[in-house]
């Protein structure tokens, strides 16, 4: 294009600089966003956020922190969006960095209080309640820098489209618990991509509408519209095959089920609840699966009909798996399947009086 004369603009550059982030070739993509600043452009939030995309890609978190506060307190049109925070998210799930994500969680579901609070309240209402009651105690970190809710971009959103797109984050360190891991497995099979084998999460393309994927950094679609694959994320090489979620991770995504269910306005995504209990019913302990379905007794699940029947066998899955760890401590040992066929079994019943096979009244 150089050599015709013709100048590269900010479309060029984003679409050549996310070839670079799938590709692995990051250094180049960096060098891409530094010719186009050489050249007298302006980077926006969609060009931030890959140029974050290829240093967290990278591991370089301690770079990826500062260019994420530098966008939070810079133009508006260079702040960080939900899009943002949230690739940001996955990056940290991925890379098992709990506490973390746990902040960044916390960032968006602040940010999507203040969507609610638009919503409700007109500005001759006068509101009474500050960034500083809306924002959650975070867990102080060394490496994560300080940024407010305000400072997030969170024009033409809708909060439970931001909530799930939250989920299917989280739900990475549910292995193959995960229905949307395995929703990128079958687009990979499909697309005939190499990504994840027995061993190892490899290099892979990806199947993404290059003009919903552009909209939706700039701010004009939700993070939902698009179908991802891992390639999307920036993570290609460091994401195992899908295996079983540790305790840790199982801790990690039940403290995060309690974030959003006590953040005024968000809703906890049903599908991620199910799947999550599940996976603790079978993988968690007793505790971490009855602090699960007291979550689930608050007023934040949206359960469809449709998923009525579905959501109840999970619940009653749960309550029986409790019922089968404590058997287990007494000493009496009885596996999931036989409390799903008698869920009396090792307790005491008393039995009706009989006499000649009759009972006696």
């Amino acid at each position: 294009m150089k050599d015709l004369g013709i100048q590269p603009d900010k479309r060029h550059i984003s679409m050549a600089m996310f070839a670079c982030v799938i590709s692995e070739t990051n250094n180049l993509a960096e060098s891409l966003l530094a010719l186009y600043v050489r050249m007298g452009g302006v980077p926006d939030t969609a060009l931030y956020t890959l140029l974050l995309r290829s240093l967290l890609q990278q591991k370089k978190w301690n770079e990826g922190y500062a260019l994420l506060k530098k966008m939070s307190d810079s133009r508006i049109d260079t702040r960080p969006n939900f899009i943002t925070l949230n690739y940001v998210l996955k990056a940290q799930v991925a890379a098992e960095r709990y506490d973390e994500a746990k902040e960044i969680l916390g960032l968006i579901l602040n940010a999507v209080s203040l969507i609610n609070q638009e919503q409700l309240f007109e500005e001759w209402q006068g509101v009474t309640k500050t960034i500083e009651d809306l924002e959650a105690p975070r867990v102080v970190t060394t490496v994560l820098p300080r940024i407010s809710a305000r400072n997030i971009n969170i024009k033409n959103v809708s909060p439970q489209s931001v909530l799930s797109a939250s989920a299917d984050a989280l739900s990475l360190a549910l292995g193959s618990y995960s229905q949307f891991a395995q929703r990128v497995q079958k687009d990979d099979i499909f697309y005939k991509t190499k990504s994840i084998n027995q061993n190892s999460m490899t290099n892979m393309n990806f199947n993404l509408k290059n003009n919903e994927n552009n909209n939706a950094m700039q701010g004009g679609g939700s993070a939902s519209q698009t179908s991802f694959t891992w390639a999307d994320f920036g993570l290609m090489s460091d994401i195992p095959a899908l295996s079983k979620p540790s305790h840790e991770a199982l801790e990690f995504l039940v403290d995060c089920a309690s974030m959003i269910a006590t953040q005024d306005g968000a809703l906890l995504c049903t599908d991620f609840y199910m799947e999550l209990l599940k996976a603790l019913s079978t993988e968690g302990s007793s505790e971490l699966t009855s602090t699960m379905l007291d979550i689930g007794k608050s007023k934040k699940l949206r359960v469809k009909n449709d998923n009525m029947i579905k959501f109840s066998k999970i619940e009653e899955l749960a309550l029986r798996s409790i019922q089968g760890k404590r058997l287990a401590t007494s000493g009496t040992s009885f596996s999931t399947r036989d409390l799903l066929i008698n869920p009396y079994q090792g307790q005491s019943v008393k039995r009706p009086e009989t006499k000649d096979n009759k009972i006696i009244r």
